[in-house]
C-alpha cells in the first residue's frame, strides 16, 4: 500500500511539473499572439494612458518638483527657339525630343585675336531638370579662325561631374534626390521620364549614379573620420534585403548601421552583409567617449572597453513595459508612469532651454532619487512575477542595465535615451517599402553613403539639392585637407555662392 502511495506520489508531481510546463507554455503562446495581433491591429503609440483608473497615486510629477526647474530659469525666451548648327560627337549620341524646352547658353573664348574672323559654333546638348519638367540646355561655344592661319580659338566646356553624359548636373542631382531623399525607385524616375517622351536605359541610369557615389567617396571617408572623431555617438542597426548572387532571386539579410554624431551634428550609415558584433566592433575600434545604443550583445564589447563609456536607452527599457501592459498592467504601469516623471523632467528643462552643469544638477536632485526609486522597486517585484512573462523579461531588462540608464544625468549633453538616432532610421523603413531590396553588395554600401550624406542635410537644415549641387561642382577642386568644409555640418549656402 505505501509503494503505491509513493508511486502515486511522484506520478502527481510529475504531472503538476507538466502541468507547469504547459501553463507556462501556453501562457507565452498568449503572449506571443497579443502581441502579433497588436502588429497588426494595435496602436503604434506608446504614450501612457491618461488618466488610468489603475494609475498608482503619488507617481504624478509634483509640483515642488517644476518649480524646482523654474527657480534655475532667470528668463525664459520664446522662443526658347531652334538653330541648325553643327552638334558635337557627344551631342550626336542621343537625339533629345523636340518639344523639350531649349536653353542656351553662350561661352565664349577668354581671348579672341585681333582679326580672328568667327567660322561656326560647337554645339552640346545635356537633358536638365527642375522640379517640375525635363528641358535640355544648349551650350554655344563660338569657333574663331586666327587672322594668321594658325589655328582655330574656342572656349572650353564647363567640367561635368560624369565624363561624357548626357545628363547634366540639375538631372543627376533630381535622380539621387528623388531616390535616396523622396524614395522613389530608378525604374519608376525612368517611367516619369519616359511619359515626357525621354526614354532611359535603367542600366545608364544606374551607371550616372554608381560614377556620382564614387566622387563622393573621399568626402564620405572624411565624414567617417569626422564622426569617429566625435565624443558622443548614439548607434543602432536596421534590416535591408539584398540580392545574393550565389542564389538566383533570392535575397540576404543585411544591415545597415547607423551612427549619429550629436555634437557635430553627422550622420554615418554603413553597410555590412551580417549583424556580428565584429562589425561594429572594427568600425568603433578607434572611438572613445560616450557610446549610447539599445540592449543589443553586440555593443556588451564595449562595456569593458577602455575609454568608452555606454549610455543606456531608457526608451528601449520603457517599450519592454509597454509590451507588458496588457498581460500585467498593474507593475507595467507602475513603472510606465515612473518612467513618465523622468521624461516630463527632460521636457521641461527644454521648455526652459536648461543645459550644461544646470541641467547635471538639476538630473542629480530631481531624476536620480526618481531612478533609485524606480530600480528599487523593480527588484522588490522580480521575485513575484513569472520569470519567463512579459513583465518579468521588462524587469531583468532594466535590472541588468541599471547603470547604463543613469548615466544620462551625469552629463548635460547626454539624452536620456537613443530616439535620435531610431529617427534617423525611419527613412530607411520607407524606402523599403519602395524600392523592396537592393540589387547588390555594392549597391547598399552606396545607399548607406548617400543616406549619410542626405540625413546629415536634414539634421542640418539644410537643403539636399542645393548641398549636393555645390558639392559635385567643386569636389574634384578641393584639396584632401579642405573635405570637411564640405561635409554638410560647415556647408553654408553663402559659401557656396561664394565659390
Amino acid at each position: 500500500m505505501e509503494e503505491i502511495n509513493l508511486a502515486l506520489q511522484s506520478e502527481n508531481a510529475e504531472l503538476r511539473k507538466t502541468n507547469s510546463e504547459l501553463e507556462g507554455q501556453v501562457n507565452h503562446l498568449k503572449v506571443r499572439i497579443d502581441q502579433l495581433l497588436r502588429l497588426l491591429y494595435g496602436k503604434k503609440s506608446e504614450k501612457l494612458p491618461a488618466q488610468d483608473p489603475d494609475s498608482f497615486t503619488g507617481l504624478l510629477f509634483a509640483e515642488e518638483d517644476i518649480a524646482v526647474v523654474e527657480q534655475t530659469v532667470e528668463s525664459k525666451s520664446v522662443a526658347a527657339h531652334t538653330r541648325k548648327v553643327k552638334k558635337d560627337p557627344v551631342s550626336l549620341r542621343y537625339e533629345f525630343p523636340d518639344h523639350l524646352r531649349r536653353e542656351e547658353v553662350v561661352i565664349e573664348p577668354s581671348d579672341i585675336p585681333e582679326g580672328a574672323v568667327k567660322i561656326g559654333e560647337e554645339v552640346s546638348e545635356k537633358l536638365e531638370a527642375t522640379k517640375s519638367e525635363l528641358y535640355v540646355k544648349r551650350t554655344i561655344r563660338p569657333k574663331y579662325a586666327k587672322a594668321d592661319r594658325s589655328g582655330i580659338v574656342i572656349a572650353n566646356l564647363p567640367e561635368a561631374p560624369v565624363y561624357r553624359c548626357m545628363a547634366g548636373l540639375s538631372l543627376l542631382i533630381r535622380i539621387l534626390v528623388d531616390k535616396y531623399v523622396d524614395h522613389l525607385p530608378l525604374n519608376r524616375q525612368i517611367e516619369r521620364f519616359a511619359r515626357q517622351g525621354v526614354k532611359l536605359k535603367e542600366s545608364t541610369v544606374c551607371d550616372w549614379v554608381s560614377q556620382l557615389a564614387k566622387l563622393l567617396e573621399a568626402l564620405y571617408n572624411e565624414l567617417i573620420s569626422q564622426v569617429l572623431s566625435s565624443w558622443y555617438i548614439g548607434a543602432d542597426e536596421t534590416t535591408v534585403k539584398v540580392l545574393d548572387p550565389k542564389i538566383s532571386g533570392k535575397t540576404h539579410q543585411g544591415y545597415l548601421w547607423v551612427y549619429l554624431a550629436h555634437q557635430e551634428k553627422l550622420v554615418l550609415f554603413d553597410y555590412d552583409p551580417s549583424r556580428k558584433k565584429e562589425v561594429v566592433g572594427n568600425r568603433l575600434s578607434s572611438f572613445r567617449g560616450y557610446l549610447q545604443s539599445d540592449g543589443y550583445a553586440g555593443y556588451e564589447q564595449f562595456s569593458t572597453h577602455e575609454g568608452i563609456t555606454r549610455v543606456g536607452c531608457m526608451a528601449h527599457a520603457r517599450r519592454k513595459f509597454d509590451e507588458a501592459l496588457s498581460n500585467h498592467r498593474a507593475p507595467a504601469l507602475h513603472v510606465l508612469t515612473m518612467m513618465q516623471r523622468l521624461y516630463r523632467l527632460e521636457h521641461l528643462m527644454r521648455f526652459y532651454n536648461i543645459t550644461g552643469e544646470k541641467k547635471v544638477q538639476l538630473r542629480k536632485r530631481l531624476a536620480v532619487p526618481m531612478l533609485e526609486e524606480m530600480f528599487a522597486w523593480m527588484n522588490e517585484q522580480l521575485g513575484k512575477v513569472p520569470p519567463k512573462s512579459p513583465i518579468g523579461n521588462a524587469l531583468r531588462y532594466a535590472l541588468k542595465r541599471k547603470a547604463e540608464l543613469m548615466v544620462y544625468t551625469t552629463h548635460g549633453d547626454l539624452h536620456i535615451d537613443n530616439n535620435h538616432v531610431e529617427n534617423k532610421i525611419r527613412p530607411v523603413a520607407i524606402g523599403r517599402k519602395n524600392y523592396m531590396f537592393m540589387g547588390s553588395h555594392e549597391s547598399a554600401q552606396r545607399t548607406a553613403m548617400l543616406y549619410s550624406f542626405f540625413l546629415s542635410c536634414k539634421v542640418n537644415k539644410i537643403d539636399p539639392e542645393e548641398w549636393l549641387s555645390d558639392v559635385l561642382s567643386r569636389i574634384n577642386s578641393t584639396k584632401k585637407s579642405e573635405l570637411q568644409n564640405l561635409l554638410p555640418n560647415r556647408w553654408s549656402k553663402s559659401n557656396a555662392s561664394q565659390n
